[in-house]
């Protein structure tokens, strides 16, 4: 389960670097960003390519199509993802950090509400 976590993490992070690296980057500016989006952009053109042969072109129609529906047309997406977020986030506030709420009340009784450390 920790190797699948990892995974995923390493995952969305290295599309999220594709995706600022595509929405931020100029590939015609002679710099190092420049030649980075450019081998960015050589690289998906490569996937693309790859896929089509792979796949045909049937399919990276259809892979288009998903692509176009969620960038342009009005869809659900971002509502459901922020409501997998906000109840992702409240779901593991009450698993990890309520058991422990306790001792923070606790603490506050110990020194009758001040919050100094005792000598």
């Amino acid at each position: 389960a920790k190797f699948a976590a990892r995974g995923m993490l390493c995952c969305i992070l290295s599309v999220t670097f594709l995706c600022g690296i595509m929405m931020f980057g100029d590939s015609s500016a002679n710099n190092f960003m420049g030649r980075i989006t450019r081998g960015v952009e050589k690289l998906l053109n490569t996937l693309w390519k790859w896929c089509s042969w792979i796949l045909g072109e049937r399919i990276m129609n259809f892979v288009m199509s998903i692509i176009n529906w969620v960038i342009h047309e009005r869809n659900p997406l971002l509502q459901i993802i922020y409501i997998v977020v906000v109840c992702g986030s409240f779901t593991l506030f009450i698993v990890y950090i309520w058991p422990y709420w306790g001792l923070f009340e606790s603490a506050k009784t110990l020194n009758d509400g001040n919050n100094n450390k005792i000598s």
